[in-house]
């Protein structure tokens, strides 16, 4: 579960930094 819960953070991270680009149109 530890290993789970450490991926799915990564992978929150990671669309946390795509939505905020996207926010201020960095793609």
């Amino acid at each position: 579960i530890r290993r789970e819960n450490g991926a799915i953070r990564r992978e929150n991270g990671a669309i946390r930094r795509e939505n905020g680009a996207i926010r201020r149109g960095g793609f």
